[in-house]
């Protein structure tokens, strides 16, 4: 059975990057919604080795949604710059049950 599943992501209220999240149940896919009231810039990173990150698209000043690529084997989120707010993010996918 497939069941759609949602995770907090870590995202630090700081120039700092998050923990990364194991991705590999979650199916082909999966996607990453930032959101909350921020002044801060984010990057959507993943990784197929579980060490090495690469961003995911350009890196993000509103709220927005980011597909994660097929491969992704660990997601993560880095915060680059921060000045005010709580910028969070969800991790949206398919788990096989």
């Amino acid at each position: 059975m497939i069941k759609n599943e949602f995770n907090e992501l870590d995202v630090k209220a700081s120039q700092a990057t998050g923990d990364a999240m194991n991705v590999e149940d979650f199916g082909i896919d999966k996607g990453v919604q930032v959101h909350g009231t921020f002044v801060a810039t984010v990057q959507v990173q993943f990784s197929v080795n579980g060490s090495d990150f690469e961003n995911v698209g350009a890196a993000l000043t509103a709220p927005a949604y980011v597909l994660i690529p097929a491969i992704a084997k660990r997601v993560r989120v880095d915060t680059t710059a921060f000045t005010s707010g709580t910028p969070a993010a969800t991790l949206g996918g398919s788990k096989l049950r």
